[in-house]
């Protein structure tokens, strides 16, 4: 809802996702499971400034979306990737919010985009939704996606 990343923009050159599910998992909800959509970029600066806009969605998402609510953000910086993650609630009724964790993490020209949606009890902290984010744009250096 905040972030309104579109991968299928003309300055996307490439693109794929993929969605992580825990099927045998019998204790959590169908819905618990994980997003992730990369795209590639014809250069760096591009991939800089698409993060830069949806980054730029986020964090002033609370200010145009009077019922969402950013209460959690961290930094990523490693030596060859650089990115944010976020918890954002929604308000759906009085006194109740349904959150998401949204990750965004650049390498070079390419960029991922990781989602999760908690079910109920079941969530990951911000530190592990961070860890897991990091992953993602480790894993960019092994995407496949033409250039």
């Amino acid at each position: 809802v905040c972030d309104k990343a579109d991968f299928s923009l003309d300055e996307v050159q490439a693109a794929e996702a993929r969605v992580f599910v825990l099927y045998q998992a019998r204790e959590v909800p169908q819905e618990f499971g994980l997003n992730e959509t990369v795209g590639r970029f014809a250069d760096d600066a591009a991939a800089k400034k698409f993060v830069a806009r949806i980054e730029d969605r986020i964090d002033s998402c609370a200010k145009d979306n009077l019922g969402a609510k950013i209460d959690q953000t961290a930094t990523i910086d490693t030596a060859q990737t650089s990115g944010h993650v976020w918890r954002v609630g929604l308000k759906v009724s009085k006194g109740k919010r349904a959150y998401y964790r949204v990750g965004l993490i650049r390498r070079g020209a390419d960029v991922a985009q990781v989602t999760f949606t908690p079910a109920g009890e079941y969530d990951v902290s911000e530190k592990v939704f961070q860890g897991v984010t990091t992953q993602a744009g480790t894993r960019l250096q092994y995407t496949g996606l033409p250039n």
